[in-house]
């Protein structure tokens, strides 16, 4: 659990967490970018590390931020709003909601890198549950 904010997050590993694609699949919004699938490819082949912010009630997926934890001895150490996708927003029911899940993730990336975290989540764009589900 992060900071105390009116979600309560969780840091999470998809690959790991149990029924986390059925979980998934009943969320408006998400899309096969946010499975557990995609975050092991991207795993396995970049050896990136999935941490997911992630608010989840009784089996339910009520917002969530998809970072991949990426180390380079060029750049240093970044949180990447999943790479290489072609669409995978964050899932928020509003903007006040994105905004305190954006938020957990880039305070625990500068808590984590000190002043050197570079964040690359995208705060373009914001998917609203009243979206239908792609998945």
């Amino acid at each position: 659990i992060l900071d105390p904010c009116t979600l309560n997050l969780s840091l999470i590993d998809p690959c790991t967490y149990k029924n986390w694609d059925e979980i998934l699949a009943a969320t408006p919004g998400a899309s096969f970018f946010h499975s557990a699938a995609w975050a092991k490819v991207l795993s396995e082949a970049y050896h990136y590390k999935p941490v997911y912010f992630a608010d989840i009630k009784d089996n339910r997926l009520d917002a969530l931020c998809a970072v991949m934890d990426v180390r380079s001895a060029l750049t240093g150490f970044r949180g990447v709003s999943l790479p290489f996708t072609d669409y995978c927003e964050p899932i928020a029911s509003d903007t006040d909601q994105f905004k305190e899940i954006f938020n957990a993730a880039i305070a625990f990336g500068q808590k984590k890198a000190g002043d050197t975290f570079n964040s690359e989540v995208s705060a373009v764009s914001l998917t609203t549950k009243s979206l239908p589900n792609p998945f």
